[in-house]
């Protein structure tokens, strides 16, 4: 597992104590526009986070204010302190 993959599950399974109903239901939503394998790799720490992959996790979350998956790549990077 890479580092980002590490700080990124991190902060998310760290958020998902302190998720209620309706935040739970916008991450599954939010994971429904990804592809099954990217999905898969997120959750078991496969995901190859590519300078172009986490480009557009970060772009997305960017655009979309509301977005977990985005915010908590943006969190991960923090962590490893590759963003102020």
């Amino acid at each position: 597992m890479s580092p980002l993959n590490r700080a990124f599950q991190e902060r998310l399974f760290e958020s998902l104590l302190g998720f209620n109903s309706d935040d739970f239901r916008r991450l599954v939503m939010e994971l429904q526009h990804f592809p099954d394998d990217a999905v898969n790799d997120l959750i078991f720490g496969d995901y190859h986070f590519s300078p172009q992959a986490t480009t557009r996790l970060i772009f997305d979350a960017l655009r979309r204010p509301g977005s977990i998956v985005g915010h908590h790549v943006i969190l991960g990077l923090q962590r490893l302190g590759r963003l102020g």
